[in-house]
């Protein structure tokens, strides 16, 4: 017979969530060679050599058409994929070299942002044989376009940041021992190699090869890695800290197998700490230590619990945060990396939407009635909102896809389903907006601007930018991904119970908003859409500020 008090006490039944750490796993292996592979082989197909001038691409692509659009088709390739391949590589050494990943990963992301958001001549060059247009008008327009500080500033951060960051990555992979030295020094030379494009374009295509064997390296390295090795494990769906002044409060998995979730209020699995009792199985309350200040059972204060896991973590770390820690065990005092990546992606977390947001609203033309010919025009006389637009679009591709991964980030844990579903589609849909560099802005900025420039030329080359296949695919990459990539991290974010229902819901219907926008020509909805869009990545930056390493990541390993 069951009594009241049995019934009040009795813990409700929880369905597990899923672990898709080893999902993760395995497809962020098979990306992480992918895109440095295609570069090489583009190297070989595009039919003029790296750095030709304008008139020559333009040569070579008339002369062999086919090779110029396989040439495209690889970049696609690179364009989608190399931020996240590169973001593996950095992800496996993170715990090893912690900082050298840091340096190595931000500085090589960033350089391949900027690589997409500079002018693409190739593509130009493809458009102008296609077109045949007048070799010698068009060059005067690439000229023009690529004598642009932007076009400069662009190219110059892209080789230099890629040469310094692929050699941190290696010897961050070398450093961190998680794979062969050789391979981390592959990688940490095939940086410097690239710049060999300018001497051979076989040099350059086998440097390429060699960048990829580095990132093969990681890939190796994650399939042979355990899930607990790889990330925090799943952490259930407990509500979290979401009211005003309320702090954030880890929620658990409950052993070792990190499929059994902790009711709200008791520390992860990871933190737990015994109390006076003679079971020392009781758990501490949020209140009374926090984050890395938790001591262990029957020790001393200042030691915490060791987590669970491999041996190869550390097994006892001092609960002194940063720089006594790092005293404690003979390393050198100093900051966690982790809270570096976790200010950064809170911080930059809303930044596209937001720069999305207001050059939507200012458009100078109207999309529903204007032709193209309106459009071009409109945008050469609209010189001061398009010298914006150039450097907006600079920097877009770097902060690209930080909303994205700062809600995914809060939610992986607790609706892994939902956030690996939206991030697939998000992540490259979020890519592609910015991904067809800064050509038409640069250009259409430059007639505006200058003299002696062909205006019928530069609209066909315009025109045919806007309008080929290479625009379509990320045209429809983003159209897609960015609509219900973002509707899934609304639900992401509503599944999680991480932050109050409204801006979840707010999330959930920003993106049909705008769609409503598009349809209906009415700029304010596009500001309400896309403005809702940045409210709810500023809610998952919040929640970055707000949330302690431990629950953001693994922490070190410990040598």
């Amino acid at each position: 017979m069951t009594t009241v008090a049995d019934a009040s006490t009795r813990v409700p039944t929880r369905r597990p969530v899923r672990d898709l750490r080893g999902f993760w796993r395995v497809t962020a292996a098979v990306i992480a060679p992918l895109p440095a592979l295609a570069v090489a082989v583009d190297m070989l197909v595009v039919p003029f050599p790296p750095g030709a001038d304008f008139r020559r691409a333009i040569a070579g692509s008339a002369a062999h058409l086919g090779a110029a659009r396989a040439s495209l088709w690889l970049s696609l390739v690179f364009v989608l994929l190399m931020i996240p391949a590169t973001l593996v590589t950095a992800w496996t050494a993170r715990r090893g070299a912690p900082r050298l990943a840091l340096y190595g990963g931000l500085l090589t992301m960033t350089a391949f942002a900027a690589s997409m958001g500079a002018p693409d001549s190739d593509q130009a060059a493809l458009v102008a044989a296609e077109k045949g247009l007048d070799p010698g008008l068009a060059t005067a327009l690439d000229d023009a376009v690529q004598a642009h500080p932007v076009a400069g500033l662009l190219t110059v951060f892209f080789l230099l940041g890629q040469a310094i960051g692929l050699a941190l990555l290696g010897l961050a992979l070398w450093r961190g021992r998680v794979t062969h030295a050789w391979v981390g020094a592959a990688l940490a030379v095939s940086g410097p190699a690239h710049l060999l494009g300018a001497v051979s374009t076989t040099a350059c295509a086998v440097s390429w090869v060699v960048t990829a064997v580095g990132y093969a390296g990681a890939s190796v390295t994650l399939l042979r890695t355990g899930d607990d090795d790889f990330d925090l494990p799943p952490a259930g769906r407990e509500l979290a800290a979401a009211n005003e002044g309320t702090r954030w409060e880890p929620t658990s998995t409950g052993g070792p197998s990190g499929r059994e979730r902790a009711p709200t209020g008791e520390l992860s699995g990871r933190e737990r700490t015994a109390d006076d009792g003679p079971s020392g199985r009781q758990l501490a309350a949020p209140s009374e230590l926090s984050g890395p200040e938790q001591t262990a059972p029957g020790g001393p204060p200042g030691r915490e619990q060791a987590a669970h896991g491999p041996e190869r973590e550390h097994a006892a770390q001092d609960g002194r945060p940063g720089r006594e820690h790092a005293a404690a065990h003979g390393g050198r005092p100093g900051w966690d990396a982790r809270t570096v990546w976790r200010v950064l992606l809170a911080v930059t977390a809303p930044v596209a939407a937001l720069i999305v947001t207001v050059g939507r609203y200012l458009l100078p033309y109207d999309t529903l009635s204007d032709q193209p010919r309106q459009i071009f025009d409109k945008l050469v006389a609209a010189t001061g909102y398009q010298a914006v637009a150039v450097w907006t679009g600079a920097i877009g591709p770097v902060l690209a896809c930080s909303g994205v991964v700062a809600v995914a980030w809060v939610t992986r844990r607790r609706a892994p389903v939902l956030t690996t579903a939206a991030v697939l589609v998000a992540f490259p849909g979020y890519t592609a907006l910015f991904a067809s560099g800064g050509y038409v802005d640069i250009l259409t900025h430059a007639v505006g601007t200058r003299h002696g420039l062909d205006r019928e030329t530069a609209f066909q080359l315009a025109a045919g930018l806007q309008d080929g296949f290479w625009s379509d695919v990320l045209s429809g990459v983003f159209v897609i991904g960015h609509l219900l990539g973002t509707v899934l991290l609304g639900l992401a974010l509503w599944r999680a119970r991480v932050v109050p229902v409204w801006l979840a819901v707010g999330l959930t219907v920003a993106q049909p908003i705008h769609l409503a926008s598009v349809l209906s020509g009415v700029r304010e909805l596009d500001l309400v859409g896309w403005g809702l869009t940045a409210v709810g990545f500023v809610a998952a930056g919040r929640l970055l500020l707000r949330m302690p390493d431990v629950e953001f990541d693994l922490p070190p390993l410990r040598r």
